[in-house]
């Protein structure tokens, strides 16, 4: 029951629909990498600057 469901679904979405689906997702997928790489850039300032005050404060 469930197989004939998602076969007939299948046939009801076209071809530019499954294209457009597929676009956001890389979309989607590439912004997620974007902001985990800023994110990433934007904690490692951070730390360096912590660590920078650290230093700063051990050599007081």
């Amino acid at each position: 029951m469930q197989i004939h469901q998602v076969e007939t679904r299948n046939k009801e979405s076209t071809n530019s629909e499954k294209m457009s689906r597929f676009g956001c997702y890389l979309k989607s997928t590439r912004f997620v990498m974007l902001s985990k790489n800023l994110s990433f850039l934007l904690v490692t300032k951070r730390t360096a600057r912590e660590l920078k005050a650290l230093v700063k404060t051990l050599n007081l």
